[in-house]
């Protein structure tokens, strides 16, 4: 069964893509904490909420810097905003 240069190009990353998707975990912790930082609290849940973030993004921040990962009624912030009723 023959592709088109379509589905090809579609399922076939190039060599320089490869490079972008894969980050050092310090690098892709550093960058979340940063933003983090500079939000407020209602951007960061704007932010949880929409998926600006992957779980796996915000889990490497705070497995890398614990001190500086937002923090509510002891829980990571994130997950917490995850797990609360809304109404």
């Amino acid at each position: 069964m023959s592709r088109t240069k379509t589905e090809a190009a579609v399922t076939a990353p190039t060599r320089t893509h490869a490079r972008e998707v894969v980050r050092e975990p310090a690098e892709v912790a550093a960058e979340v904490v940063t933003v983090l930082a500079k939000m407020t609290y209602t951007e960061r849940v704007l932010a949880y909420r929409s998926g600006a973030f992957t779980a796996h993004e915000l889990a490497v921040a705070a497995a890398w810097f614990p001190d500086h990962t937002p923090v509510l009624n002891g829980e990571l912030e994130w997950i917490g905003i995850s797990l609360a009723d809304n109404e």
